[in-house]
């Protein structure tokens, strides 16, 4: 699964998506690795490996990043960089290294671009070689979300959906897009519930803060993001 290729986006939206308490609990962690954080037993936990360098050190340095995430959405971007190791895994037992091999530049290409103002490095380990550009199909063929978003009903929150989900569409490599948008639904569905339990000032705060951090996450891969009325 290719969705850990754009950790800022989708970092965004786990942040968003927990910052009320009608959101569901951040689900556990896969097994994943990377260097230890404090006490949380999931950051330190042994990484799956693919025995390939340029994956294995992407996923490496990309562990490392997630500890600069939210505390509360980490589990859930821990998860993600889970799948995509298995997915990978899957996928060479099913001969198709030249195909994991281009996923894992894609995504270090991805992920540098979007990361590396906001503190996160990501070595340049080239073994093997970057295969041509044709091998780089999606490992993830999951569909995305289709059709309109939910209306929050609160300006801030649905300014901030709108030019997210744009965002998404112009801006986020496509084999991560699925994903990506999937976090989008998700965050909205929880937002439009706890609407509903009348806590519109605390969603507005969150959304004008979700907005703030999204926006200077994606500005680096151009994405353009309006004031609500």
């Amino acid at each position: 699964m290719h969705r850990a290729g754009l950790l800022a986006v989708v970092l965004c939206s786990v942040a968003c998506k927990r910052s009320n308490d009608t959101a569901p609990p951040a689900s556990a962690a896969t097994e994943s690795t990377g260097e230890p954080a404090g006490t949380d037993a999931a950051a330190t936990a042994p990484l799956a490996t693919t025995g390939l360098a340029v994956c294995d050190a992407y996923t490496s340095d990309f562990r490392r990043c997630i500890e600069l995430a939210p505390e509360a959405g980490r589990g859930d971007l821990r998860d993600a960089l889970g799948d995509s190791v298995a997915a990978w895994n899957e996928a060479l037992a099913n001969g198709e290294s030249e195909r994991v091999v281009a996923n894992c530049y894609e995504a270090r290409d991805a992920a540098e671009a979007a990361l590396g103002g906001l503190g996160c490095a990501f070595s340049h380990e080239d073994d093997p070689p970057r295969p041509a550009a044709s091998a780089a199909t999606p490992l993830d063929a999951a569909p995305r979300p289709r059709g309109p978003l939910p209306k929050i009903g609160i300006a801030e929150c649905d300014a901030y959906l709108v030019d997210y989900a744009r965002c998404i569409d112009e801006r986020v490599p496509e084999p991560a897009r699925g994903p990506v948008r999937q976090g989008l639904f998700d965050s909205a569905a929880a937002w439009a519930e706890a609407a509903k339990e009348g806590e519109q000032e605390e969603l507005a705060q969150a959304c004008r803060e979700a907005r703030e951090a999204a926006r200077m996450a994606t500005e680096p891969i151009g994405c353009t993001w309006t004031k609500p009325k």
